[in-house]
């Protein structure tokens, strides 16, 4: 079981106690949780309330006033004996997706307990190592030191965690719940799912039409942005929580989708987006035209990629930089990515971008595909100059062509970013008829639960959200919760009362107060240029302990402000 889980389990107790003792005497809970303030408030305020009822001799609208303060204040008294008291969350804390409580492991990696820190990360996230080195990171364009110092290296902490800390089990399940769960799909969002089903003692069984589980960890992602073996090791781990994972399953062939859902208590889709959406335009079909998805998996599965000349690649997310940086790496002269919006609304992050160009790749805006030229192989594309016109309300907007603006470009190669689509086929008609929509499974947004009983869904075949990891990773979380519930027969005024009553536990000890250490934000080692180009080395280096702890201490900890 987690160590967290039995601290919570404890504390939960604790709690327990505490409550019961108020429902005595308002205030000893508190004080039996060392909470002294409070207990002295509730028990003084208590005392003094049913002294004031006392004195009043007849009943009038006074006493009913006085008696109903008195109700509430032995209402407050309870929830704050059991809940209280609440921590303060840190902007970064609140934007990130997965809720991860970053100044608490910020803290402890100041102290050097990096194993305490890995603990604290995974409490909320499976996969610390590998969302430390490609999460978007949005808790550090909130950070209160961006403007000044530059912000906290946050993802760069996270990775330190999974780098530097170590996590034991225990051999054996406190706890063994005989429902069982089947997953479909073991990428980020199902293998989150049955992280946290399994912590709760779930019987969870992973199927997986690949070789290998990971999903777009595995195949999406190149090797010198995130390197396999890692992923490998994140995996076992996850696997040693108990969660069985069948690779080489596909449902609807190998197993019809209709056992798969009859031998479950409930079933999650997290299947993903795993094919390339298609760009329809003329000679598409050239020799030489391929998705970048597509050249991706292959260079996964070992196929020997080849490339010469100059390559195109059509696309502004983090897939048409991976493409272009593993061009680079495997014969291509002269890579230029086109995009047909500006650097504003790239959907990519630009840091990834940053990288890319460090290794020569150029990047060219307002730039929309109109066609493949060539007979047998692609030798040209002719673009379309684009302006921009915003919508009120829209964050993004209309892209329109230029009239009269074309352009050809040559090339002895295209590579193509443009979207992902999902692939429902295993799903039967009537199923699909009921719970999609639009190439996306339709799900409550809470609990991601489908139209059909016992059936949920989570990540990117659900069409919400953003389509990252972190948030796959979260969305794993929310399913789980909402498969939780649906076992237990657990719906409406219980969600609510859980929902007030639960609570963010971190370690049992306390962390002291340190006076910050002001200075610039610490630079982590990046791989030689010559070096990175000519191999799928990790570029990316990250910081050493010592950077670390020195990165980690210049935090504000804004949690403890005011």
């Amino acid at each position: 079981m987690f160590v967290l889980d039995r601290e919570r389990q404890r504390e939960k107790k604790r709690r327990t106690v505490a409550l019961i003792l108020s429902l005595f005497i308002p205030g000893l809970g508190q004080l039996m949780r060392k909470r002294i303030a409070s207990g002295m408030f509730f028990l003084v305020t208590f005392s003094f309330i049913i002294w004031l009822v006392a004195e009043l001799q007849r009943i009038n609208y006074g006493i009913i006033g006085t008696s109903l303060g008195l109700l509430i204040v032995y209402c407050f008294n309870l929830f704050d004996a059991y809940k209280g008291p609440t921590r303060g969350s840190a902007p970064c804390e609140k934007s990130c997706p997965a809720g991860i409580n970053i100044p608490f492991y910020i803290a402890l990696i100041r102290e050097g307990r990096f194993s305490d820190a890995l603990i604290s990360v995974m409490d909320r996230m499976p996969f610390p190592a590998a969302c430390g080195r490609i999460c978007h990171h949005p808790c550090e364009s909130v950070c209160a030191l961006r403007t000044k110092e530059g912000p906290i290296a946050i993802e760069c902490l996270k990775r330190a965690a999974g780098d530097f800390g170590t996590l034991s089990l225990q051999a054996h399940q406190t706890h063994r719940n005989p429902r069982s769960v089947g997953i479909i799909g073991a990428g980020p969002a199902g293998l989150s799912a049955g992280y946290f089903l399994a912590r709760q003692g779930y019987q969870i069984t992973v199927y997986e039409k690949e070789a290998e589980p990971g999903g777009l960890l595995r195949w999406g992602i190149p090797a010198f942005r995130l390197p396999k073996e890692l992923v490998s090791g994140e995996i076992v781990l996850l696997q040693q929580f108990g969660i069985d994972i069948k690779c080489g399953v596909t449902i609807g062939m190998d197993i019809p989708f209709d056992r798969v859902k009859n031998n479950h208590d409930a079933l999650l889709i997290a299947v993903g987006t795993p094919f390339s959406a298609p760009l329809e335009l003329p000679g598409v079909e050239l020799e030489g035209v391929s998705y970048a998805l597509d050249m991706l998996r292959n260079m996964h599965h070992g196929k020997e990629l080849r490339f010469k000349g100059s390559v195109a690649v059509i696309g502004g997310g983090n897939t048409a930089f991976d493409a272009a940086r593993t061009a680079v790496r495997h014969g291509a002269e002269k890579v230029t990515i086109y995009y047909r919006r500006n650097a504003q609304e790239m959907p990519g992050n630009m840091e990834e971008l940053t990288m890319a160009q460090r290794e020569g790749v150029a990047i060219e805006y307002h730039a929309a595909p109109l066609r493949f030229m060539g007979e047998k192989r692609v030798s040209g594309i002719e673009f379309a100059r684009t302006e921009l016109k915003k919508v009120p309300g829209k964050s993004r907007s209309i892209v329109t062509p230029i009239e009269g603006s074309n352009f050809t470009v040559p090339c002895r190669c295209v590579l193509i970013a443009t979207g992902q689509e999902p692939d429902l086929t295993f799903l039967p008609d009537d199923m699909q008829k009921k719970a999609a929509d639009k190439a996306c499974i339709r799900v409550h947004p809470r609990t991601l639960a489908t139209m059909i009983p016992g059936m949920f869904a989570a990540g990117d075949i659900t069409g919400i959200r953003m389509k990252t990891v972190v948030d796959a990773v979260e969305m794993g979380r929310t399913a789980a919760q909402g498969i939780d519930w649906y076992l237990r027969g657990v719906t409406g005024c219980r969600r609510m009362v859980e929902r007030l009553t639960s609570f963010d536990y971190p370690l049992s000890h306390t962390l002291p107060r340190k006076r910050r250490v002001k200075g610039k934000r610490q630079a982590q080692k990046l791989l030689e240029r010559e070096k990175a180009t000519s191999s799928n080395d990790e570029v990316e280096l990250g910081l050493s302990e010592e950077q670390t702890k020195k990165e980690a201490s210049r935090c504000l900890q804004c949690n403890r402000l005011g």
